[in-house]
């Protein structure tokens, strides 16, 4: 890769892919890399003219062999995706970057549902259609990317191998333990991406977390499905 290097190839791309785009439709372009990529930022930056927009940060948790807890004090519903636009739509009205066409996310065969978590009793205070939202709430979409691409980790030191193989064997002979072992992202695996990530209210990371605990627990019903990314 590295001795294709300064031979107009990456220029060629993407003049390539903004053409696609154009014709396509679309009225920006959008990358991302990683914030160390100096000759990426360098080619984006100072040739086509991009200018920084977001330095987000991609989390990433592991798919477990257990199913996390969940609070018998909370309420989780899963809304419908015409609800689901609603809502985003009033959460992010202000937001710059927001996509109009939402509700076609939200309806795609690989959506697996928009999850909201409430305080127990609080259910009665939910009516998006009327704008009226509980004091606490949270909520987030979860999106099937294991049908569309699969990842595989290499490189890794023996020894970073050997303690997760040991990690899984361990759990294995004492699943009693509950241990957060590491699943095998050493051969090929899935992942659900979770979007639409918001909470309110003195209760809201509380219920972030509930819901992140279901997706969780979701993923690991899914055979395949190695980690959860947000």
């Amino acid at each position: 890769f590295f001795l294709c290097r300064r031979l107009g190839i990456g220029t060629k791309l993407v003049q390539q892919l903004e053409e696609w785009c154009r014709k396509n439709g679309a009225d920006y372009a959008y990358m991302a890399t990683e914030c160390i990529n100096q000759p990426s930022l360098n080619l984006f930056t100072t040739k086509f003219n991009y200018i920084k927009f977001r330095s987000p940060t991609v989390l990433v948790q592991p798919i477990h062999a257990h199913d996390k807890p969940l609070s018998s004090s909370i309420t989780l519903i899963r809304v419908s995706p015409e609800l689901a636009t609603l809502v985003y739509r009033r959460i992010f009205a202000s937001s710059e970057f927001f996509p109009e066409d939402v509700d076609m996310i939200l309806n795609n065969k690989l959506s697996l549902g928009t999850f909201v978590a409430l305080p127990k009793g609080y259910l009665s205070n939910w009516d998006p259609k009327s704008h009226t939202f509980p004091p606490s709430f949270a909520i987030l979409s979860i999106w099937n990317t294991k049908e569309v691409f699969k990842l595989k980790v290499k490189g890794v030191s023996s020894l970073k191998y050997a303690c997760s193989v040991a990690s899984r064997a361990v759990d294995a002979f004492l699943p009693w333990l509950r241990l957060p072992s590491i699943p095998n992202i050493f051969r090929q695996f899935g992942l659900y991406f979770l979007y639409g990530l918001h909470m309110e209210g003195p209760h809201g990371s509380y219920l972030m977390r509930s819901l992140c605990s279901f997706a969780h627990n979701m993923a690991k019903d899914d055979r395949g499905c190695g980690i959860l990314v947000a």
